[in-house]
């Protein structure tokens, strides 16, 4: 028997009911874009929940009329929630509940309860600024190793998910960074640039900052340059 504490419905009805509350919240484009549910997440989505759904929503329309109502139609909506529930579980918990791009007024439109109170605080905007070590491992290629300025280490801060490089190869030192053309992002340090023939020997100048993961930035490092080798 589910606890009372379960967000999830256990009749028929009120789990048929929930989940198209949340397929039809979660596949409006506007939503789906927001709450960054594509790429890597939307293909899951797609080949794992969706298809799960699909069986269990159809086994209800073929059960919920009790004048057609067969043994063989209970039977075949009860493995169907059997194997969709644990996957639409693994949507709240995995998916929707930890993404900080889901609000709680998403995840209760969506017919799930919003976090506990004091389950998480907002990521803090970033506030160390990077320094950059450079190597140039092979002709052509420039390698970016980013750190929090005074830091041995390159690990992430808490709360990074990656780091904004600016740059360009320019005939003259740059003094504002606006004037950087390139704009690259990497989640993991290095970040590893492949230049062209003609622009070896070449200054690239560049400068870094950090992103969190609700993507507030961070302030940008001092503009400095590599010859590209």
């Amino acid at each position: 028997m589910a606890e009372r504490s379960d967000w999830l419905n256990h009749n028929h009805q009120g789990l048929y009911n929930q989940a198209k509350q949340t397929f039809t919240y979660m596949n409006e484009k506007e939503n789906k874009t927001r709450m960054g549910l594509d790429g890597n997440i939307g293909i899951w989505i797609t080949d794992e929940f969706d298809p799960k759904h699909l069986v269990f929503s159809n086994a209800f329309n073929e059960w919920i009329d009790p004048a057609t109502r067969t043994p063989m139609k209970i039977t075949a909506l009860e493995e169907a929630e059997k194997a969709f529930i644990p996957v639409y579980r693994q949507l709240y918990t995995g998916v929707l509940k930890n993404n900080p791009l889901v609000t709680d007024i998403d995840l209760v439109a969506m017919g799930m309860p919003k976090r506990p109170d004091g389950h998480r605080e907002p990521v803090p905007a970033p506030t160390d600024v990077l320094e950059i070590v450079t190597k140039t491992p092979s002709p052509g290629v420039v390698e970016f190793y980013f750190r929090v300025a005074g830091e041995t280490g390159h690990a992430k801060p808490y709360g990074i998910q990656g780091y904004e490089l600016r740059g360009g190869t320019l005939d003259e030192a740059p003094v504002n960074w606006s004037q950087l053309p390139l704009s690259y992002f990497s989640t993991t340090s290095p970040l590893h640039l492949t230049f062209e023939g003609e622009q070896r020997g070449r200054h690239f100048y560049f400068a870094a900052r950090m992103e969190n993961n609700r993507g507030v930035k961070g302030d940008w490092s001092e503009i400095e340059s590599v010859i590209i080798p």
